[in-house]
């Protein structure tokens, strides 16, 4: 199976769609804002706000929200779906998935 590369914007959008489900809002309600720490125990993460309230959100919850995006826009099983999160200093985070 061919390998698909997620851009830093997806998972953002990602993320949105993830959120307002759980927070039962609409997407262009939640703000993201992705973070990489490659010091930190979670290399990954995300600050999320909806309704003025900022939250953290693990590396678990950013690959879950993919899971969700790869099931509702493309072809690729989001469960059994192999996801990798990346760092690159020109393209920022990015993931794959197989």
């Amino acid at each position: 199976m061919a390998s698909l590369i997620i851009a830093e914007q997806d998972i953002v959008n990602a993320i949105c769609l993830y959120m307002s489900h759980e927070k039962e809002v609409e997407p262009d309600e939640v703000e993201v804002e992705l973070i990489y720490d490659d010091e930190a125990e979670m290399e990954y993460s995300a600050e999320v706000t909806v309704k003025h309230k900022l939250e953290e959100i693990p590396t678990g919850k950013v690959i879950a929200s993919l899971r969700l995006w790869l099931n509702l826009y493309t072809d690729i099983d989001g469960i059994s779906a192999g996801l990798k999160l990346h760092f690159d200093e020109n393209d920022g985070i990015y993931a794959s998935a197989w």
